[in-house]
């Protein structure tokens, strides 16, 4: 290194410890935000069921609490020839009756709350049925605990069917509790690389051992959704588990089906439910 070179460094160091010594604390006075927007999660499917839509107000990024439920308001499902109106039966949270959708049938989903008239339409694709699952035993690395953790694979063979478009999302319970509960567990895939092709023995979940009981009722519900749905849950993740890095774009919500500036989705789905029993300490 030249001398030269080395009084730049040391002039360049120099700066920076200036400003680190001269760094003093600011506090941003953040208004509350009463611009508050609507947010309506709510999915009818091919399974018959209550199916549950959900109101709620978004909030102040910083404000921590249960969610702003919305009441009272007037929700119903329009297609071709029908009309259904859903029943508020928790504080925010409306259900139809008994009921399920039909293949192939447009639904939308109309939302009336003080004077503004909220919809969000789905179309529901036709699934084709799986052929097997099954369920082997064995070990998966965990980052978070920088080990092998014993438990049970779950897998699927089914044949993807013909035309780009189609979109899965797989669930699973462990006697008819939901297991990959939250948004960074969710398993949905596109048909874009897949398209018309067999899947054989395709890799759903793994279940550690210590989640599961002696004696086990397994059900993975397959559901064909729409590719908007599949984009909706693809930037949902993007602003939150898959963000972080200084690479990052700003932040943004993602994209609804709804108008009038309402958050969340309406989706439709095709489901089927296949139920496998599991003896977790026989070999």
């Amino acid at each position: 290194m030249s001398v030269k070179q080395f009084l730049l460094l040391v002039i360049v160091f120099g700066i920076f410890v200036l400003f680190l010594s001269c760094e003093e604390p600011i506090n941003y006075v953040l208004s509350e935000n009463s611009d508050y927007k609507y947010v309506i999660e709510g999915s009818f499917t091919t399974l018959f069921k209550k199916h549950k839509v959900e109101i709620s107000l978004s909030d102040n990024f910083l404000n921590k609490g249960p969610k702003k439920m919305v009441q009272n308001a007037i929700v119903y499902i329009n297609s071709e020839n029908e009309t259904i109106y859903l029943q508020e039966e928790e504080p925010g949270i409306y259900y139809t009756p008994f009921m399920r959708a039909i293949k192939n049938k447009s639904y939308e989903l109309n939302v009336l709350i003080n004077g503004l008239h909220i919809k969000g339409k789905d179309t529901v694709r036709e699934l084709l049925p799986v052929d097997s699952i099954f369920i082997i035993k064995g070990k998966e690395f965990s980052y978070t605990e920088q080990k092998y953790i014993e438990g049970f694979f779950v897998f699927l063979n089914m044949q993807e069917k013909q035309g780009k478009g189609d979109c899965y999302l797989f669930e699973l319970l462990i006697n008819n509790k939901l297991y990959n509960d939250s948004l960074k567990e969710s398993v949905f895939y596109n048909d874009e690389f897949i398209d018309g092709n067999y899947l054989k023995n395709i890799k759903l979940f793994f279940i550690k051992n210590d989640d599961l009981p002696d004696t086990s009722i397994i059900t993975v519900r397959v559901n064909l959704i729409s590719h908007k749905y599949y984009n909706y849950l693809n930037e949902l993740l993007m602003e939150t588990y898959w963000r972080g890095s200084p690479w990052d774009g700003p932040s943004a919500n993602a994209k609804s089906n709804f108008g009038n500036k309402a958050l969340g989705f309406f989706y439709t789905a095709d489901t089927r439910e296949y139920h496998l029993k599991l003896l977790k300490n026989i070999e």
